[in-house]
């Protein structure tokens, strides 16, 4: 019984632990198309000038 009850904790950590780690992975692609625009837009802008 004790030991379903740790295999049942270790279970829901683990689980926590790819929640965290899918959120900031999402974070961080959002971050990089975000700042993949941004580039985007002032090569644009950059372009146009010449």
């Amino acid at each position: 019984m004790v030991l379903n009850f740790l295999l049942f904790t270790i279970k829901i950590e683990r689980n926590k632990e790819q929640t965290e780690k899918l959120f900031a992975e999402s974070a961080r692609c959002r971050y990089l198309e975000e700042r993949a625009e941004e580039h985007a837009f002032q090569a644009a802008q950059f372009v146009s000038r010449i």
